[in-house]
């Protein structure tokens, strides 16, 4: 593919989310009978903008000499026509699991404690265009951790169902915030990878 059609942006992205435990599940267009796997209702969308604060001196009125950046809000926004344990926990803000006896099957879910950190049950997640093969890591976004900060909605009715993903990124563990790649990279080199 010439570096011109592959520019065109054009298609589904495969999600993957790897889970706190190592699990992972996927959003890459396959139904597959080990429920790791789900479709997207409508395409995934990833928006990321800086927080930038003005640098404005007296001597220059209103004008801006320069803009700092200040944070990053970065957000991956999913629907999905397929309920289970693990999406409804993955879209439901402080939400926390219930499992088995032996503590590894997720049995249900409930409210967390009042003060519980969003952060501590985010997850890693890779966005790969499908346009490209999955060799290609060139436009991959990785967000270190990511989870939603919204509640869960669903409609009982007599056509197909549909519920929102929505997820805010956090910086990564062991974050630097005077060095860059804290919260996001784009690209095939995690620039937090050991040399």
């Amino acid at each position: 593919m010439n570096a011109f059609d592959k520019g065109i942006m054009f298609g589904m992205a495969n999600i993957e989310m790897e889970l706190q435990s190592g699990e992972k599940l996927y959003f890459r267009g396959k139904a597959t009978a080990d429920g790791k796997d789900f479709l997207q209702t409508e395409g995934g969308v990833f928006t990321v903008e800086p927080k930038m604060t003005d640098i404005k001196f007296e001597d220059t009125g209103e004008s801006n000499i320069d803009d700092r950046v200040v944070g990053w809000e970065a957000k991956l926004k999913l629907t999905v026509s397929q309920e289970t344990l693990e999406l409804i926990q993955l879209a439901m803000a402080g939400a926390h699991a219930i499992k088995d006896s032996g503590g590894s099957k997720l049995t249900g879910i409930t409210d967390g404690p009042l003060g519980a950190s969003n952060r501590d049950r985010a997850v890693k997640m890779t966005i790969h265009p499908r346009a490209l093969p999955a060799e290609d890591k060139s436009m991959d976004v990785v967000l270190y951790k990511a989870a939603s900060t919204t509640g869960f909605e669903r409609a009982y009715k007599n056509e197909q169902g549909k519920f929102d993903l929505e997820f805010n990124v956090y910086p990564r563990d062991d974050f630097d915030m005077s060095k860059p790649g804290n919260f996001f990279y784009i690209g095939p080199v995690d620039p937090n990878a050991a040399a």
